[in-house]
């Protein structure tokens, strides 16, 4: 009697562990991965492949603009959706604008722009020749350090896969002297 009920508990466990992954569908796991406006590259069954930004995440599918035209794909034909391509440009910028500017505050500060005499007439004041050679040398420095960094970010660009979903499989088990259930999980 306590076998059974235990075993009546473990059955109980398992579905009610197992509804929320069996209850989401492709449409709702997509949905919940993906947001309006993001950049996406995506391939349908039959191999074609969209890269473009999310307008909206419609109940029976996404509305991609795609080169200025907007491409409606439905769930179900949706096989894989991928992050686009990272480029090293946005970690050059980001270290062009940061090492310039250093290199701009680094010119001003190193100057004294308190009382010169008279004879000198550039002692206080940095030359526009300073500020350009000490932006481009620091921006030069920068861009390297920054598509140095950007190339060592390696973000996984998979966002969706069909079949890559946990499904979780029971069957019944009978026979002469058993009875049970099978569990059969699989990711």
């Amino acid at each position: 009697m306590i076998t059974t009920n235990r075993a009546h508990c473990v059955a109980l466990v398992v579905l009610f562990a197992a509804s929320p992954v069996l209850a989401q569908t492709d449409a709702q796991n997509l949905r919940g991965q993906l947001k309006d406006g993001q950049k996406v590259s995506i391939t349908d069954d039959q191999g074609q492949q969209f890269d473009g930004t999310i307008r909206v995440l419609a109940p029976a599918g996404l509305n991609l603009l795609v080169d200025g035209k907007t491409v409606d794909i439905p769930y179900d034909r949706i096989v894989r959706v991928d992050r686009p391509n990272d480029s090293l440009t946005n970690g050059a910028l980001i270290g062009l604008g940061s090492g310039a500017a250093l290199g701009l505050v680094g010119v001003y500060t190193s100057f004294d722009h308190g009382e010169c005499s008279p004879v000198d007439e550039s002692c206080g004041n940095a030359q526009t020749a300073d500020y350009v050679g000490g932006a481009l040398l620091m921006g030069g420095l920068g861009t390297a350090v920054g598509v140095g960094i950007d190339a060592l970010i390696h973000r996984n660009r998979e966002i969706y896969r069909r079949g890559n979903a946990a499904h979780t499989t029971l069957a019944p088990a009978i026979g002469r002297g058993i009875r049970g259930v099978v569990v059969s999980m699989t990711w």
